[in-house]
């Protein structure tokens, strides 16, 4: 990815997560993944935030 384009996806990523929350039901989920494809969206979520994974 060219840096410009790095740099508009780094924006736009930055305002999904500030606006949007994935919960389960045994609460707020720490992180995920939205992946948006076309008109096809999906996700992974983890129960730790990625920044304490090994």
């Amino acid at each position: 990815m060219e840096e410009p384009e790095r740099d508009e996806w780094i924006e736009v990523y930055e305002e999904i997560r500030k606006t949007l929350c994935l919960v389960a039901p045994s609460g707020p989920v720490p992180e995920f993944l939205l992946s948006i494809e076309g008109g096809e969206a999906w996700l992974r979520w983890s129960d730790r935030s990625f920044d304490d994974a090994p």
